[in-house]
């Protein structure tokens, strides 16, 4: 787990695709105004997805740091520290349909001491309840904020072993975690075009037009073999594949330094057919190597 430091500029949420905020359930949460300011911006934004899990509405309290902008990250109404849980590890969650349910069994067990929930109706944007507590708070939650997407996990993922958690490390318990993860960064939009990157022809080169003069399915701002569709680059070395000796090796391409590695780095057939004819005819030969 990152310290708040580490997340509360702009250039260090760019590493990050996710964020997933929670507490020991000894409110030991340690965020900054910055740290949670920062977070707001980039969840808003759209440049990253903020999963919540288990006491972090006992933590976004009154009283705790940067109260309005951790509950602007969440899709429950954590305003209040009228939190409330499941206790017992016989509690469960009813779960709906979902992308973040696809494939979990329900009712899912608290595989822990408890499973916290939210009594309160969801104020995200789009806000959606997925699991009801048998305890009938709001355990799983989904929504938006701005054009980032948001997960709430009453789950005791981030809790202390004390809580008997062990058992979300695995099965559909960490099956739930992931598909949460993948469904809130489903929407990112890393290069601020407008365009999702799950529909982006450049995710990485902001290309609002999305043209894409050859139809290969990659933009012309970021297309190294534009025209040229029937080879492409598939290692990504910038050398399309009719120009390129192995389009599977990244390592190896025109410009490449030739190495003493029995490997054609260069792409130059020519020029090591004849280091092999020097050598066996005894002549002199000129060769690099690094």
């Amino acid at each position: 787990m990152s310290p708040p430091g580490d997340i509360d500029t702009a250039t260090e949420l760019a590493a990050y695709d996710v964020v997933i905020v929670g507490d020991p359930g000894y409110n030991q949460a340690d965020w900054t105004a910055t740290m949670a300011a920062a977070l707001d911006t980039w969840n808003n934004a759209g440049l990253g997805g903020v999963v919540s899990v288990g006491w972090v509405d006992y933590v976004t309290g009154p009283g705790a740091t940067a109260l309005t902008s951790m509950d602007n990250v969440q899709p429950i109404d954590s305003y209040s520290s009228h939190y409330s849980y499941c206790s017992g590890s016989s509690s469960y969650s009813t779960l709906s349909t979902h992308d973040i349910t696809s494939g979990v069994t329900s009712p899912l067990y608290a595989g822990a001491s408890n499973i916290e929930g939210s009594p309160y109706a969801s104020d995200s944007t789009n806000g959606q309840v997925i699991g009801v507590g048998s305890c009938g708070d709001n355990t799983v939650v989904v929504g938006e904020y701005g054009s980032g997407r948001n997960v709430y996990l009453g789950y005791l993922y981030m809790a202390a072993t004390g809580y008997s958690n062990t058992s979300l490390r695995s099965g559909d318990w960490d099956r739930l975690l992931e598909q949460a993860v993948a469904w809130s960064v489903d929407a990112l939009d890393s290069d601020g075009d407008g365009v999702v990157n799950s529909d982006d022809n450049c995710p990485s080169v902001s290309n609002p037009l999305q043209t894409d003069t050859d139809g290969d399915g990659v933009g012309d701002d970021c297309d190294v073999c534009e025209g040229d569709d029937s080879t492409g680059d598939v290692d990504g070395d910038l050398y399309c594949a009719d120009e390129d000796c192995d389009d599977a090796d990244e390592s190896v391409y025109p410009a490449a330094t030739e190495l003493c590695d029995g490997q054609l780095n260069d792409c130059d057939g020519g020029r090591r057919r004849r280091l092999r004819r020097q050598r066996r005819l005894g002549l002199p030969q000129r060769a690099r190597s690094v």
